[in-house]
């Protein structure tokens, strides 16, 4: 079993992984034993073997060796979660896709887990129920009243998406080349761009909003 330490009772749990834990099974039994809803704060460690989905395909990928944790995105409540992993291989060659079963950590891991407290989760709880079916990705920097705002948006119009928070330069060229924009936010609509904070206000002001759902 793996320690979790106590940060703040209001915001945050560091996850503590040893050797052979297996990434997603010990962060789904942690969120469902506490009964859990929140993000992923933040990632440090390494694996000796990663086990994801690309997009469109049914079926996993592994790479094994001494692969270098880059980031770990995504949501989880309670039993359930929907994250995004990448890595770098021993020549500095990134992967990523659907973080699966089967992703085995190396030496160590500290996974920060951002909880959502009950009055949050109540304004929230639609992104809570589709967590891991959602259609919308929403790209955020830290500090961004543009993202902020966003966030605000889709909340408040009951549109149920995932939040990918873009704290490093890896994870800042990933997801460049997907969109081919350096502004944020950034909304992805079955993995594919559709525009930033200008599209998302237009969706709004016309009615469509409903359309990311």
């Amino acid at each position: 079993m793996p320690n979790i330490t106590l940060i703040n009772s209001t915001s945050a749990f560091d996850l503590e992984l040893k050797p052979g834990d297996d990434i997603k099974e010990e962060i789904i039994t942690i969120t469902s034993q506490h009964d859990l809803t929140g993000y992923i704060g933040g990632v440090v460690g390494n694996l000796s073997k990663a086990t994801f989905k690309c997009p469109a395909t049914d079926r996993n990928s592994v790479s094994e060796g001494n692969l270098e944790i880059i980031s770990l995105n995504g949501t989880f409540s309670g039993s359930t979660c929907h994250l995004h992993l990448s890595f770098s291989d021993s020549e500095c060659n990134v992967f990523g896709g659907h973080l699966e079963n089967g992703s085995i950590v190396l030496k160590s891991a500290n996974i920060l887990l951002s909880i959502l407290d009950k009055s949050t989760i109540k304004k929230e709880q639609h992104i809570s129920k589709h967590t891991g079916k959602t259609r919308l990705q929403l790209a955020i920097i830290s500090n961004c009243p543009w993202s902020s705002r966003a966030i605000r948006i889709l909340n408040s119009n009951n549109v149920p998406f995932d939040l990918v928070k873009v704290d490093n330069d890896i994870a800042f060229n990933s997801i460049k080349s997907r969109s081919n924009s350096t502004t944020f936010p950034q909304l992805f609509l079955d993995d594919n761009y559709i525009g930033g904070y200008q599209k998302l206000s237009q969706l709004l002001d016309s009615g469509q909003i409903s359309s990311l759902k």
